[in-house]
């Protein structure tokens, strides 16, 4: 007896429906469209996450400014040069004597710090600076934030100044952009 080769059903000279497979095309529309969906969703997770880091400098601008005020008992800061100053005032030297009065994420940064620049503090890994006042201004101090990426800063410097707690007329001071960042200056009248 003769074998003769059995033969598979897809191999038969006509192909039925199921035995077909995918073309190189339809693989590569739907590789696109998969691409297309993942590109929009990196998107909006990238808008997602500049406003969540715009929201948190918002955050700890207005949480500093009531730690030092908290820290200031209510009587104006001293300028750290002073030896003196009046019999209410107090000199802020170092975040480390903030820190109590800090949100816990700042707290862990302060406590042992011992100049005015929290560096690492900012959603952009860069530093918070108070400026202390000066002599000729005691009752002016203001809070720097470096490293804001160039794309954000006028929204944030928006947002600042639509909750700035500056009663003087020198409002919110923004560096120009180098190296893709840049500095906003909050200033402070009490």
């Amino acid at each position: 007896m003769l074998d003769r080769p059995r033969t598979r059903p897809c191999e038969t000279l006509r192909r039925p429906a199921r035995c077909r497979g995918f073309t190189l095309v339809e693989l590569a529309m739907v590789l696109g469209i998969i691409g297309l969906v993942a590109l929009s969703a990196l998107v909006a997770y990238k808008v997602v996450v500049a406003q969540h880091h715009s929201a948190k400098a918002l955050a700890d601008v207005t949480a500093v400014r009531a730690a030092v005020l908290k820290w200031a008992g209510g009587g104006p800061l001293a300028y750290p040069a002073t030896t003196g100053g009046s019999a209410n005032s107090r000199t802020l030297q170092q975040w480390d004597s903030l820190a109590p009065h800090l949100p816990a994420h700042l707290k862990k940064l302060a406590d042992g710090d011992s100049d005015l620049h929290l560096d690492g503090a900012n959603p952009w890994s860069g530093r918070y600076a108070i400026l202390p006042p000066t002599p000729s201004d005691p009752m002016h101090w203001e809070l720097r934030i470096d490293e804001i990426p160039c794309a954000l800063m006028e929204e944030l410097e928006h947002q600042l100044s639509k909750t700035s707690y500056d009663k003087s007329s020198a409002g919110i001071l923004a560096t120009a952009c180098s190296s893709g960042t840049a500095s906003l200056t909050v200033p402070y009248e009490e």
